[in-house]
């Protein structure tokens, strides 16, 4: 797993929310509360291929194997790594910026 700067940068935006948080409560459960909020948004941009299930090995549907459920006339095909990271973007800083805009 290559640390890129996409990446980083999701760190430094999870950070900024906590570090904010804590300043504006001046209460540091605040901070930890919003960065433990935001790590799955950072898993999904840190592990797309794990959370698009490319890196999970033995793809399953709900009761059956990949195999089986291919024989019945459908394919399980993972998600695209960029569609989960986009996803992932969304909730840490879509999200939140939809919340601002339509609060006030």
């Amino acid at each position: 797993m290559a640390i890129t700067l996409d990446k980083l940068l999701s760190l430094l935006i999870a950070l900024g929310y906590a570090v904010l948080g804590a300043a504006l409560k001046k209460d540091l459960g605040t901070g930890v509360f919003l960065f433990v909020c935001s790590l799955l948004p950072l898993s999904l941009i840190w592990f797309p291929e794990f959370w698009g299930g490319l890196g999970s090995g033995g793809k399953r549907t709900v009761l059956n194997t990949e195999e089986e459920y291919a024989g019945r006339g459908g394919t399980w095909r993972a998600t695209p790594p960029t569609l989960i990271a986009l996803v992932g973007w969304f909730f840490l800083v879509g999200l939140p910026l939809a919340g601002l805009l339509f609060s006030r």
